[in-house]
């Protein structure tokens, strides 16, 4: 009862703010609100309106065709999101000489497949777009990508893009062309060339944003392009010391950058929230960086141990999942742990773990590959823990 107040209140206010400077039409899952579709909604609004999309998922590929309005969630990114129904296609498209004033907010933005250039999150060409308070994860290739184009991102997460087979970059944020990119107060994690790159005279500014876990790179700056960065945390990207920052010179200790362990709450489950003893929480002369505060305790898991009676299995995260997913398990002592994957025949594919653990939540990461290092076929399979007497299966799904 609670909840459904609250998001009467927030619908009510919300329609009165676009009410004063536009139409608001609502999008509805079941098709029952002012128009069937994000689409429809956006190609009967006028410069100015408002698109308020309801929780659920919409298997939809959207394109602005020079609207300057505001697409909205009304709950957030947690509870709304927008994923490609057509592969080699953008989720979200500006091509038309949108402005700044077309802004996207509080969204999960993800599913864009398929080879070649265009398989992104956000694909921003010859127009601008804002991009605020959304989760942009799980694309082809680029999470954003703006060329010949001024996009701003701010309060976004954006992880786990460019891992699809034949992309292009493979970036979390990518400016081309001289794209111009501000990337204000974001966490971008774990996006496989570059966590972001500029190529050909391309600009980009970022500032109390977290940019970390990449395997090959943090920044990447190619042909002519530029960055000003400040209040930054870029730590542990790629297995080099110089994987960091990548055709620019170390900004670590210059204009307030960092290089710390940001210790999020549980990375591996997507959790991007900060331990109460972050560095990022209250970094000298910069205050908070990241797009997202705390959420966990300083001591962090071995708080939770105790609370533990039994062994225990939690659900893969993210699943689906291409090609990367992390499986946490807890124990209450100390003991020998097996954790195997099986196909659905049966047949086991990989020993994940096969050791002593001591007591607490253990996370594993499997890759989508095979005792042999050979990536297996997109499908249901099975992981299996085994802790003394105690017994859990699980299924994901693989979607390549």
């Amino acid at each position: 009862m609670r909840r459904t107040a609250t998001v009467s209140i927030v619908l009510s206010l919300i329609l009165l703010v676009g009410s004063a400077e536009g139409r608001t039409w609502c999008i509805k899952l079941d098709g029952t609100g002012d128009a069937p579709t994000i689409q429809a909604g956006i190609d009967s609004a006028a410069a100015g309106d408002m698109v308020l999309v309801f929780k659920g998922t919409y298997n939809e590929n959207i394109t602005f065709r020079g609207r300057n309005i505001l697409l909205s969630s009304l709950e957030g990114s947690s509870v709304t999101t927008i994923s490609s129904a057509a592969p080699g296609t953008p989720v979200l498209g500006a091509y038309s000489h949108e402005t700044t004033a077309l802004t996207i907010r509080g969204f999960s933005i993800t599913g864009a497949s398929g080879s070649g250039a265009a398989p992104d999150g956000v694909r921003c060409i010859r127009g601008s777009a804002t991009v605020q308070d959304c989760i942009v994860h799980g694309n082809s290739d680029e999470g954003l990508y703006a060329r010949e184009c001024s996009l701003k991102v701010v309060r976004c997460v954006v992880y786990n893009n460019g891992f699809g087979a034949g992309a292009d970059y493979g970036t979390g944020i990518a400016g081309q062309q001289a794209g111009y990119v501000i990337v204000d107060s974001c966490t971008v994690y774990y996006n496989n060339e570059a966590n972001i790159i500029l190529q050909e005279t391309s600009h980009a500014s970022v500032t109390h944003t977290i940019v970390c876990g990449s395997p090959k790179r943090g920044f990447q700056l190619l042909t002519l392009s530029s960055l000003s960065c400040s209040c930054n945390d870029v730590w542990s990207n790629g297995s080099c010391p110089d994987s960091n920052y990548v055709g620019i010179g170390d900004q670590t200790g210059l204009n307030s950058n960092i290089c710390l362990d940001p210790l999020f709450c549980f990375a591996e489950g997507a959790d991007y929230t900060l331990h109460a003893n972050s560095p990022c929480l209250d970094a000298p002369g910069c205050g908070q960086i990241g797009a997202l505060g705390p959420g966990c305790p300083s001591n962090g898991v071995e708080e939770l141990v105790g609370s533990l009676p039994t062994p225990m299995l939690d659900q893969n995260a993210p699943n689906p999942f291409n090609p990367i997913t992390t499986i946490r398990y807890g124990l209450p002592e100390e003991g020998q742990v097996k954790l195997t994957l099986y196909d659905v025949t049966g047949e086991p594919i990989i020993v994940l773990v096969d050791r002593r653990e001591s007591a607490g939540y253990h996370t594993v990461v499997w890759s989508g590959e095979n005792a042999d290092g050979l990536s297996v076929a997109s499908g249901i399979y099975i992981y299996r823990l085994e802790a003394g007497d105690f017994v859990a299966t699980r299924k994901m799904v693989l979607l390549r």
